[in-house]
């Protein structure tokens, strides 16, 4: 009988064990499927706070290029939001080219070249523009120069107007006999109004010419500034990349020269049109961006 009640509560004891095992179980399964919605929860609200597209560490340089001032890599300025590169600025593509190629070169009362200077590339301008009765080693200008000023007389020409080059390069010599006979013909303090000391004068540059019109019986004169040929220059010279190189409104004021409607300068077509365009003289121009020799 003992016997029979004591097997009775072992059978007891292992059912209420195995309950017990089974609720831990059960718990232990609960806590663990709430841990794991938690977590789900977490990472689902870290993501969406993540943008779109690559990984945002914007101090990170890409292929060794981009910064965060640069953030276009791959080579790019940072300007073009697809990390290419930027197209350059025209303004300033032409200003580095015309500096580069010496087409800015600036000869004045406080910038001068020495005797020995010449310009390499020097080319005679066809002596159908050219005034015969001036020295024929003054019809030279610089390659370019000569090709755009070749091209300026000959569209003058196709509107009616004759235009041609007194004097185009002078050497220092030249210019220097030029200045000494107008020194003792009006004195130096009215010379040095209109006539360079050899060395300063923009024709040693070549990159200058005079030029005039049977309409002034191809004279040196402010007169040629009223004439049509005159005004065609002024309103036509920088499409040819020449400038008007002493206007009438800043002449002696910024270039220390009086006014002279017959002296063109090249300066390359962009420069000249900018020049004109805003009525600066070369050295405003320079000195707007900067440009020092």
């Amino acid at each position: 009988m003992r016997t029979e009640k004591k097997k009775t509560r072992i059978r007891v004891n292992g059912k209420r064990l195995a309950v017990s095992i089974l609720v831990l179980l059960l718990a232990v399964s609960a806590v663990i499927f709430v841990a794991t919605r938690i977590g789900d929860a977490i990472r689902e609200k870290r993501d969406a706070n993540v943008p779109d597209g690559p990984d945002p560490a914007v101090n990170e340089p890409s292929n060794g290029t981009g910064s965060e001032t640069n953030p276009g890599g791959n080579g790019g300025t940072g300007n073009d939001p697809n990390g290419g590169t930027a197209a350059p600025d025209p303004a300033e593509t032409a200003r580095t080219y015309a500096l580069e190629n010496g087409f800015l070169m600036l000869l004045n009362k406080d910038h001068s070249v020495d005797e020995a200077y010449k310009a390499a590339d020097l080319m005679s301008l066809d002596e159908a523009i050219c005034c015969s009765d001036r020295p024929a080693e003054t019809h030279f200008l610089r390659a370019e120069a000569a090709e755009a000023f070749a091209k300026m007389i000959a569209a003058a020409k196709a509107d009616g107007f004759e235009i041609k080059a007194t004097t185009a390069y002078r050497s220092y010599g030249y210019q220097n006999a030029l200045y000494t006979n107008y020194v003792a013909k009006y004195g130096q303090e009215e010379a040095d109004r209109f006539s360079a000391k050899p060395g300063t004068s923009e024709h040693q540059s070549g990159l200058a010419s005079d030029i005039s019109a049977a309409s002034v019986d191809w004279a040196l004169t402010n007169k040629f500034g009223d004439t049509k040929e005159g005004k065609w220059i002024a309103a036509h010279c920088a499409e040819y990349g020449f400038i008007l190189r002493y206007p009438k409104e800043k002449s002696e004021e910024r270039t220390g020269y009086i006014y002279e409607p017959w002296h063109v300068r090249y300066v390359t077509v962009p420069v000249a049109q900018e020049i004109m365009n805003d009525k600066l003289v070369l050295e405003e121009y320079l000195e707007k961006y900067h440009i020092t020799q």
